[in-house]
């Protein structure tokens, strides 16, 4: 779409990070957009990806149900409302570390998401998903990574460790046998592909195109599949 007139709603500082977020019009159309510490993050105009992080994960499931996701940044809530889609998720963990984004989820982006925030099977923390990774005790079909754009340009610099590969042994820890870790990424990234390999039992790529402002943008999935014994 031809975005024509760009309104800043709100301009947050945090702790971590100073976030705005911008209303859009354009082709009579109403958007928004989120930029954190500059960097542009993501738009309701632009949710393919993070709607196919989920149903990627899923096929790779080959027809499991009773599946339990943990959704690693919640963005504009389109990772975690296709995960409500989905009659074969039972249970969804969504851990979001800015406050400030799950408040303008439930303000601005409430027609997209379609409500989801009421459904009982979904659970929302507001925490650093490092730290909630790294302690967590339970266990996982799927985990989706995307807290920011990817190893190849962090929203913030700590975000880093999450695309380590002692991290992703991490994740793989906390994934049940035959499941799917996948991340997020702007641009395809060897070092994480190499990583992955070295966790995961099978690791693929998907490039995906979307409509960006009037020009076509690729971007990244890596899903990674833990070793399924039975």
């Amino acid at each position: 779409m031809a975005l024509k007139k760009r309104e800043l709603l709100e301009n947050v500082f945090t702790e971590h990070s100073e976030l705005q977020l911008w209303k859009c019009a354009g082709d009579g159309a109403q958007e928004y957009e989120i930029i954190i510490n500059g960097v542009f993050i993501m738009a309701t105009y632009n949710s393919g990806s993070s709607e196919h992080l989920i149903r990627g994960a899923v096929e790779r499931l080959k027809g499991k149900e009773h599946l339990s996701v943990l959704i690693a940044g919640l963005g504009m809530g389109f990772t975690v409302a296709e995960a409500c889609r989905s009659e074969k998720i039972e249970s969804i963990d969504v851990v979001e570390m800015e406050k400030v984004i799950v408040d303008w989820n439930k303000k601005y982006f409430a027609t997209y998401e379609q409500a989801c925030y009421d459904q009982e099977k979904l659970s929302l923390a507001i925490e650093d998903f490092y730290v909630y990774a790294m302690n967590s005790t339970k266990a996982y079909d799927i985990v989706s990574i995307d807290i920011d754009n990817g190893p190849m340009l962090l929203v913030n610099e700590g975000n880093e460790k999450v695309y380590t590969r002692s991290f992703l042994g991490v994740i793989e820890g906390v994934l049940n046998e035959g499941g799917v870790c996948v991340i997020w990424s702007c641009d395809r990234d060897r070092r994480l592909e190499h990583s992955m390999k070295s966790i995961f039992d099978e690791v693929e790529i998907e490039q995906l195109t979307e409509n960006f402002k009037g020009r076509k943008v690729s971007y990244y999935l890596y899903f990674g599949r833990k070793r399924d014994h039975k």
